[in-house]
């Protein structure tokens, strides 16, 4: 990371309640790097709004901690944003030491799936231009400050983890700015690794209840009705693995019992 090819740059690292050696590692590195500690492990969106209250730039580059980056990779963020339009950024994605492609943008389907361009894909340069998306994902994505002004922070509700930054990018496009693809940051990423990797019932079950919370906060009663729900009756019957439905119907119960009373207006 301080490898990095940039001439300017702040370092915080929020130590999430880790119970390593993470404190000790970076406290070798400081003043150079700032260190800010969790007393336990309050999430993704939690531990990362800690970092982006103490930064001061006026753009935030959030990154995992099971990530490898590039050199170039927070220049070429970071001359992306030069782009008045846009207001957030992400990387090319790598699978750990491999020339596997995790990640080159992100879309999202009708049942608010989240997903990702060029996934499992060998990289021969196919996905080598800029391109604007729905989302990209947290792993690694610039924000404008001016951005968080406007919208907040990310959304704590989604705990452990997920969607955080889906919620961001959608808020983002709402509000007419654009969300883009650079493919000369690169970086490379160990998926899912704090959950017990992408096919785990820990990860699946944190995924699925956020995706069922973005759902309900962002989509409309005519989206629900008429794009989620039939989306989501032929993928859940035709393609969603059968060990994965309990995990499911679990988050549809969780998410449905805890919204809020809904009154209906009178046309």
């Amino acid at each position: 990371m301080l490898r990095t090819r940039y001439p300017d740059f702040e370092v915080i690292v929020v130590d999430n309640g880790s119970r390593d050696e993470t404190a000790e590692i970076v406290s070798r590195f400081a003043p150079t790097i700032k260190l800010v500690r969790n007393q336990t492990n309050l999430g993704f969106a939690v531990a990362n709004n800690v970092g982006i209250r103490r930064a001061t730039g006026q753009i935030i580059v959030l990154l995992n901690p099971d990530t490898r980056v590039e050199r170039e990779w927070l220049a070429e963020l970071v001359a992306a944003m030069a782009d008045r339009k846009l207001a957030i950024a992400g990387c090319k994605i790598m699978f750990m030491d491999t020339n596997v492609i995790q990640h080159a943008g992100g879309f999202i389907r009708p049942n608010g799936l989240a997903d990702h361009y060029g996934s499992g894909e060998v990289d021969h340069g196919q996905y080598e231009k800029i391109r604007y998306v729905d989302y990209v994902t947290g792993a690694a994505i610039a924000i404008k400050r001016e951005l968080l002004q406007r919208v907040g922070l990310l959304h704590e509700g989604y705990y452990p983890a997920y969607y955080e930054e889906t919620e961001l990018c959608c808020r983002a496009r709402a509000l007419g700015y654009l969300v883009a693809y650079v493919p000369g940051a690169v970086i490379y990423h160990r998926q899912a690794a704090s959950s017990g990797g992408a096919r785990s019932v820990k990860y699946l079950t944190a995924f699925h209840n956020s995706r069922i919370r973005f759902v309900l906060r962002n989509f409309s009663l005519k989206q629900l009705l008429f794009r989620f729900l039939p989306y989501e009756v032929g993928w859940f019957t035709k393609h969603c693995p059968k060990f994965e439905r309990p995990i499911v119907l679990k988050a549809y119960v969780r998410n449905l019992a805890a919204m809020p009373p809904v009154r209906f207006q009178p046309t």
